[in-house]
């Protein structure tokens, strides 16, 4: 491989590294707002999650397993695969209205599947003090695994998003050079161009007003610092005079 090669490939990775360093940024900043993230889960999760341990689990007297058909935890393996899908879906909507991010995939299927695993788990185990060792033991391997998996698809959520982001300005770019789109396509970037000129001129116009601040500034600065050269040269002057006259006097002394 010739030497420039080589240089070229360096390049390419460094610029692949730094677009990764870049993306991982941009996914690790833009997070969704805690108090936000947290109610949107209580919806897709929490609330759902508890409502069917509760009402349908094998840890609680006031269960209402038994109004299940038989087999009851064939029923109930039905339930919590509902309720996945039911998360799923429910974040999936929430993530495309823009409600909250893509980092809620995260904590929403975690809690579902660590709920998923209580509610099955106390079918098999009672809750005696060695079992209740072993279930906490099997959610805490149930919630790693779920973690991983989970901010895998959070990244392919944010991977996609990050694609279509790019596919869009592509979009855009070749809209502005002249090329034919489809007309629903065409809509939104007129619409997001109308955007982006108001965004420009609000841009344009807070600078304008900068400038101009800057400009006031700057002419009170100078004339701050005429004024303070006028003063010195007062005192210089006034210094210069008491000067003469102790010169003067001290001549006639001598005399």
């Amino acid at each position: 491989m010739k030497e420039g090669d080589k240089c070229m490939e360096l390049e390419f990775d460094d610029q692949t590294l730094t677009e990764k360093q870049n993306m991982w940024k941009t996914f690790n900043d833009e997070r969704t707002d805690f108090w936000i993230s947290f109610a949107f889960i209580l919806l897709e999760s929490i609330i759902p999650g508890l409502a069917i341990w509760i009402l349908v689990g094998n840890d609680f007297t006031t269960t209402m397993k038994n109004n299940l058909p038989s087999p009851i935890l064939g029923y109930v393996i039905l339930i919590g695969i509902s309720y996945l899908i039911y998360t799923g879906l429910v974040t999936f909507f929430c993530y495309k209205m823009k409600w909250h991010r893509a980092d809620n995939f995260t904590y929403s299927l975690t809690f579902t599947c660590i709920f998923i695993t209580i509610t099955l788990i106390g079918y098999g185990l009672s809750n005696s003090t060695m079992f209740l060792v072993v279930k906490f033991i099997i959610v805490i391997l149930v919630a790693i695994v779920c973690i991983t998996g989970a901010v895998f698809m959070t990244y392919l959520a944010k991977n996609s998003e990050i694609k279509m982001q790019q596919k869009f300005q592509e979009n855009y770019a070749a809209w502005k050079a002249g090329a034919e789109l489809k007309p629903g396509l065409v809509k939104k970037l007129v619409k997001y161009d109308k955007k982006q000129q108001a965004l420009l001129a609000q841009h344009e116009e807070i600078e304008s007003i900068k400038r101009k601040v800057q400009k006031k500034i700057n002419a009170k600065l100078i004339l701050e610092e005429e004024e303070k050269h006028i003063k010195i040269a007062k005192i210089d002057k006034r210094l210069e005079l008491k000067e003469e006259k102790k010169r003067a006097k001290d001549k006639k002394i001598k005399f």
